[in-house]
């Protein structure tokens, strides 16, 4: 998801750092609950798993 996005509710409502709303920022949720974000260009994994399948789908263009 875009982090412009209105249902951006990550450091809000949700567990971990706020993700500004800026359309470069991506947010990748697994379940329901943030796996990955990406603000200004760097990469945090928030969840243990698959993370090359959510890599993938976090620098998807």
């Amino acid at each position: 998801m875009c982090g412009a996005d209105p249902l951006n509710l990550v450091g809000t409502l949700l567990p971990g750092s706020k993700v500004p709303a800026v359309s470069g920022n991506r947010i990748v949720y697994q379940d329901g609950v943030p796996a990955a974000v990406m603000v200004a260009g760097k990469q945090q994994m928030l969840l243990e798993g698959d993370q090359l399948a959510v890599q993938e789908k976090l620098i998807r263009h």
